[in-house]
């Protein structure tokens, strides 16, 4: 399992840490409000 940057790998690697970059924000934003 190689990380290089093709284009359906890299799609699928920014993707995941696009999601797992906004979980994390919102996660400490939720627990920032409570």
């Amino acid at each position: 399992m190689s990380f290089t940057n093709t284009p359906e790998r890299y799609g699928v690697i920014s993707a995941a840490f696009h999601w797992l970059s906004a979980i994390i924000v919102y996660g400490m934003f939720a627990l920032g409000l409570w």
